[in-house]
């Protein structure tokens, strides 16, 4: 049986760095385990100001206005409302398992339980296998341009 359980910062290690392509550690991770406690997915989550301070494609995409399809306000998506899940990779041996719907769950149900009202999170037009992800788990569209999708996740 596989589990969810959280990744500690010191357990972090430059292949899981490498995955998730960042140097920031800020954040929680979440991974998911198979019975012999081999990591088969990882998930980053982190709070919206943190996002748009890390990621540059954010706020690009976040401020165009002429991108915006549903809650179009300035500042809509906030620190105290919203989490956004910055990673999400599950290993290739151990896709097709399940995994990265067990992990966007658990991320809504902390995101419900620390109190935010949305989940948040971009993705890139041409990942048509998280699109179909976020769709199926209910994610719908904030705004998006040629190359990016911003989706969001009322709880």
């Amino acid at each position: 049986i596989f589990r969810i359980k959280k990744l500690m910062t010191e357990e972090i290690s430059p292949e899981i760095s490498e995955q998730f392509n960042f140097d920031d550690v800020r954040g929680k991770y979440i991974q998911v385990v198979d019975p012999n406690s081999e990591r088969a997915g990882y998930v980053r989550l982190i709070n919206m100001d943190q996002a748009k301070e890390l990621d540059a494609d954010i706020n690009k995409v976040y401020s165009n206005k002429e991108w915006c399809v549903k809650n179009c306000e300035p500042n809509f998506f906030n620190q105290d409302n919203s989490l956004f899940i910055h990673s999400l990779f599950v290993e290739p041996k151990h896709r097709k398992m399940g995994h990265a719907k067990k992990l966007m769950n658990y991320c809504a149900d902390q995101g419900k339980e620390k109190g935010y009202k949305y989940i948040t999170l971009l993705t890139n037009t041409d990942n048509i296998a998280a699109q179909k992800l976020y769709d199926g788990l209910g994610y719908d569209v904030h705004c998006k341009n040629d190359d990016l999708i911003f989706y969001f996740l009322p709880l």
